[in-house]
């Protein structure tokens, strides 16, 4: 790598531009309904109690901790926001800045910005709509359009994941060139993720944003 190139940022003034626009407008958009902003510890003693995640660990080594005080980096903000809802907070949201020491590629970084909000009250369609108008405002775009779980498999795979056997899953996945996998797996709603995951994900947001409901009670879909 030249001398040229070494010193310089990977991100671009035009990206850092229309990300600042992004950052104000969703704070304009939540102070404007009244959620408060706040902000929480990116480190902590306690962890996350999710074991598919993985955090990073540190040592602090200051005053009253000479043989080293572990601390973990947040993996998202909802433990410390669920005790200011606990501490009766009201509706609260944060940007801040999130760590996960697990893969990084296209999708996912081990650290990045994360958006985390909450609405005592809300059920779960008032959720979605306010999802919806989120992302009109901020990214200019359509209405979402709401799809159930069985909707999006009959739509793009055509086929019922309510009442589909084993062997029928097996016979869609051989069309998406997964016969590899799915002809030695026996578990019905891992065969389903691998169908979701590969036929169905790949249209998600191609025309327009979708909100996805009704998933499989028995189905477990990571981030």
């Amino acid at each position: 790598m030249s001398e040229i190139a070494d010193w310089q940022p990977s991100a671009s003034i035009a990206n850092l531009l229309k990300k600042a626009k992004i950052v104000s407008n969703i704070r304009r958009f939540f102070a404007d309904r009244g959620v408060l902003e706040v902000e929480t510890p990116m480190m902590s003693q306690a962890t996350v109690t999710d074991i598919h995640l993985c955090p990073f660990e540190t040592q602090f080594v200051g005053p009253g901790a000479s043989q080293g005080l572990k601390l973990y980096l947040m993996t998202s903000p909802e433990y410390h926001m669920k005790r200011l809802l606990a501490a009766n907070s009201g509706p609260i949201y944060q940007m801040g800045r999130c760590f996960r020491n697990e893969e990084a590629g296209r999708y996912h970084n081990p650290e990045f910005t994360m958006l985390e909000w909450y609405r005592p009250c809300f059920d779960m369609y008032r959720l979605m709509n306010e999802v919806d108008d989120l992302l009109q405002e901020v990214l200019d775009c359509e209405a979402s359009e709401s799809l159930s779980y069985q909707q999006a498999f009959l739509r793009y795979l055509d086929i019922d994941p309510l009442s589909a056997d084993k062997e029928k899953l097996r016979e869609v996945a051989a069309k998406l060139d997964l016969s590899n996998i799915a002809d030695t797996e026996e578990n019905r709603d891992t065969l389903l993720q691998l169908l979701f995951v590969s036929g169905v994900e790949p249209h998600i947001g191609l025309e327009k944003t979708n909100l996805y409901l009704s998933f499989s009670c028995f189905t477990s879909f990571p981030c």
